[in-house]
């Protein structure tokens, strides 16, 4: 949904004229130009890369090509140039989810607003920025300050991670409203599945289907899966928290970054990794119509899960 929308722009920016990059004193590329490239390689890495390859070969892109702008005055931009640098950081923030891409974000935006030119689907972007950031205290006073009509509410998260705690965390769904509470991914065994996965995701719930109605993967999974939601820009608590009332074996919570799974390279769904005393020793990915039973079987006992 949001990534249509960020190739949407593609034809909203349609027709810009050259304009002076900043700092380079003479004509050059169109912003649009360097927003159209950003898009095409977006498109060229689909299905080829793992995630963690394309927001990096997309964040590189960004770099290449919108890097002369960052720190400099927004002012001397024209209106469809300004446009064009909002989409390209967003674009970047979405799949590589970097401080400096949130930046860009922010001051396009301020000056967009300053000008009066920032759109309703503008704000809700730079909203789920925030929130797929976990930067919840500035998504609260962004929503105050622009009177968004958000699409889900910021939630209060009680930080229950142990002292001095370094890993892999989670954000858990409480058991009403916003409530949620932000807890350490400690895997109670040495062999384990990390299953990124959505309930919101059809190929997710077809592969869960399967599982509970299989003897043999449902001993599998019972126990040593863990449920893991990746990073977006909503949070679906409301629908997590209804799923995990209903499912007890197949209970979601939501990563909290990135960057803090480096053996989760790909955030597809579904996605099995299959961990041997932290160690990866197995990938499962995605889940065809006759599904992928001997493939997990295969994977659990490489794991020692069989």
């Amino acid at each position: 949904m949001e990534t249509n929308r960020l190739n949407a722009c593609l034809v909203a920016l349609m027709g810009i004229g050259l304009v002076l990059a900043p700092g380079t004193g003479g004509c050059s590329e169109s912003l649009e130009q360097r927003f159209n490239r950003l898009v095409e390689l977006e498109n060229s890495t689909a299905g080829r890369l793992s995630s963690t390859a394309r927001a990096a070969s997309i964040a590189a892109g960004f770099d290449r090509d919108f890097g002369d702008l960052s720190g400099s005055d927004l002012r001397d931009l024209d209106l469809p140039a300004l446009q064009a640098y909002f989409r390209a950081a967003e674009l970047a923030q979405f799949y590589a989810h970097r401080d400096q891409d949130l930046g860009a974000m922010e001051a396009a935006l301020a000056e967009l607003a300053r000008r009066k030119q920032a759109s309703p689907e503008d704000l809700e972007g730079m909203f789920g920025a925030y929130l797929s950031m976990r930067a919840f205290d500035e998504a609260n006073r962004f929503a105050a300050a622009h009177a968004l009509q958000t699409p889900e509410a910021v939630p209060v998260v009680a930080n229950r991670l142990p002292p001095g705690f370094v890993g892999a965390t989670l954000l858990q769904p409480g058991t009403r409203g916003n409530e949620a509470a932000r807890v350490a991914f400690a895997p109670s065994t040495d062999a384990y599945i990390v299953a990124v996965s959505h309930p919101m995701c059809r190929f997710t719930r077809k592969a869960i289907a399967a599982i509970e109605a299989d003897a043999g993967l449902r001993a599998i999974f019972r126990d040593k899966a863990h449920w893991i939601a990746p990073v977006d820009r909503r949070l679906y608590l409301d629908v997590l928290r209804s799923w995990n009332q209903d499912h007890p074996l197949t209970q979601f919570s939501v990563a909290w970054a990135r960057d803090d799974w480096p053996g989760i390279d790909h955030w597809g769904t579904p996605t099995f990794y299959f961990f041997a005393r932290g160690k990866l020793v197995a990938k499962v990915t995605g889940w065809p119509e006759e599904g992928r039973r001997e493939e997990l079987i295969e994977a659990a006992g490489k794991a020692g899960l069989d």
